[in-house]
This record gives structure tokens, sequence and C-alpha cells, in this order.
């Protein structure tokens, strides 16, 4: 069953001129550098859809999920040494769009 998506309007992710940013784009997500980061080397994976979690995507997108997922830790482990994923999930979240720190 899908979950309701919340409203576009506003959201910093579906602003127009995003994909621009994108480090690495795929058919679904889009990797972007942090534009307020919390530390060096925070990047933000991204459903190019507007959805509240990623827990929303569709099945069929987990395999491009995970070789997303799976470039950026590469990038983070080379450029960095170390890697962290997390995901501010529910309603309460700061920016009500689908996105892995």
């Amino acid at each position: 069953m899908e979950r309701p998506v919340s409203s576009e309007a506003a959201c910093p992710f579906c602003r127009p001129g995003l994909d621009r940013l994108a480090l690495l784009a795929s058919e679904h997500y889009w990797i972007i550098a942090d534009e307020y980061p919390r530390c060096t080397g925070h990047l933000l994976l991204v459903t190019r859809a507007h959805l509240i979690d990623h827990m929303d995507a569709p099945n069929t997108w987990m395999h491009d999920f995970e070789t997303s997922q799976a470039s950026m830790r590469r990038f983070l482990l080379d450029s960095f040494g170390r890697y962290a994923f997390l995901e501010n999930g529910g309603h309460s979240k700061e920016v009500p769009h689908a996105h892995l720190h």
C-alpha cells in the first residue's frame, strides 16, 4: 500500500534546477552535497519524486536505491575513510522529502 506524499510546494528538493547540483543521478535518486553541511563530506541521497520517506518508495526502486547508496558509500570511504547513513523519519522532519544523510 502506498502512503500519501506531502505537498511539493516550497520543498527545497523539488525546486527547479536541483538536478544541476547532482554529483550522481540515477533513474529515481540524486546524490547532492548538503547545502547546509553539518560536517565535511555531508551528502544527501534524495528521491527525484516527492516522497516523505525512502520507505514510501515502491519496491521496484530498491535496486536503484541500493546502487546509489553504494556509490555514495564508496565516495565517502575513498574521500574520508568512513561513512554513516541516517534518515530522520516521519512527517515531523525539517524537510518533508525523502533524503538520506
